[in-house]
Order: structure tokens, then sequence, then C-alpha cells
């Protein structure tokens, strides 16, 4: 009986051993399959984790990412003040063009010019407030003159 349990004993004992190696043998070979994946060859040998280049990459990276930020930050800002100026001046040139259409109508109306007449030289100065594209072809006539 003793003979048996030792065996036994024995058995389970290298049983737990050949699992034990299994296990450490499947972890070393991930490791190494890992390990093989991170490892980037550059010129002076490969790239490990603690490699001062890996660092200096990185921080590149982050460096252009930073500088590719700020540039749509600075985009959308200048494109945010254009858009605040062409309706500032869409509204100002609006203002003034009726202003001057107003006064046209009075200074038609002294001359006693008939009523056609007038809205044949008038109409199409107001057609001309409502049109987005002329507005804006007049709005970089002025902007490339300044």
């Amino acid at each position: 009986m003793q003979k048996r349990d030792k065996a036994t004993t024995a058995l389970s004992i290298l049983a737990i051993q050949e699992q034990n190696e299994k296990k450490i043998k499947r972890r070393n070979e991930l490791c190494a399959m890992t390990s093989s994946r991170n490892k980037v060859v550059a010129t002076f040998g490969p790239v490990t984790a603690g490699d001062a280049r890996l660092r200096a990459a990185h921080d590149e990276y982050n460096r252009q990412a930073r500088k590719e930020d700020a540039l749509s930050k600075r985009l959308k800002k200048e494109l945010a003040e254009e858009q605040q100026a062409i309706r500032r001046w869409v509204s100002y040139f609006r203002k003034t063009r009726n202003d001057w259409i107003k006064m046209e109508r009075v200074r038609l109306q002294a001359l006693r010019m008939p009523l056609k007449e007038q809205r044949a030289i008038l109409k199409p100065r107001q057609d001309e407030l409502t049109d987005l594209v002329w507005l804006v072809q007049q709005y970089r006539q002025q902007r490339q003159a300044r």
C-alpha cells in the first residue's frame, strides 16, 4: 500500500510539475511573440520599450499633433472672424444701399418721373440686395481694394 501511495503521490507531483512547466513555456512563448511584435527595427538596432528613441518618436508625434491642433484652431478662429466680418459688411451694405434707393426714389419723384421708369431704374438695385452671389463679389472687390 505504501509503495502504491508513494507512486500515486509521485505521479501527481510529476503531473503538477508538468502542468506548471507547460504554463511557463506557454507564457514564455507569448512574451516572445509580443516582444517581437512590439519591437521596431531602426537604424541602430531594435527599439525596445525603454529606449530613448521611442520616447523621442512619441514626443515628436505629440508635438506634430499639437501643431496640427493649433493650426486647425487658428483656421476655425479665422473662419469665424471672416464670417462675422461678412455679416457686418452685408448688413451695412444693405442699409446704405436701401438708404440710397430711398433717396433716389425721392429725387426721381421730385423730377416727376413716371412710376414705371422709377421702377425700371430702382428694381435692379433692389434685386442686387437679394442676390447673394453679387453681394459676395462686391465684398471680395472691396476686400481686395483694402
